[in-house]
């Protein structure tokens, strides 16, 4: 993957992660999560993004996604094109995956 990676790549702890369901654990890089890097996410225009798309989100905590949020991403990225866009296709597949038993997915702030 370009822009996201798994937990096993990880180094150090400037990243965002996109959890599978709600955040309720209260635990960090889950073995089936991706993560992306805190300038990666920023220099791709995903933080924009997402304060854009995602009703309160917050870039220091945790964030609910739903199906209807994320398809409003999608169109968004496509308007837009460029690396907002193909950093947010790289992480359909996990998304969709996760929707196939999940409601939603949270996004965890630095």
């Amino acid at each position: 993957m370009k822009y996201f990676c798994k937990e096993e790549d990880r180094n150090g702890t400037d990243y965002h992660e996109f959890q599978k369901g709600r955040w309720y654990k209260k635990t960090f890089f889950d073995s089936d999560s991706i993560i992306i890097r805190d300038d990666v996410l920023r220099e791709t225009g995903l933080k924009e993004l997402f304060e854009k798309c995602i009703p309160d989100y917050d870039y220091y905590s945790a964030s609910e996604v739903t199906e209807k949020t994320w398809n409003k991403m999608l169109k968004e990225a496509k308007k837009q094109g460029g690396a907002v866009e193909e950093a947010l296709l790289e992480a359909e597949p996990w998304v969709k995956d996760n929707f196939l038993t999940e409601e939603s997915f949270s996004v965890l702030g630095i």
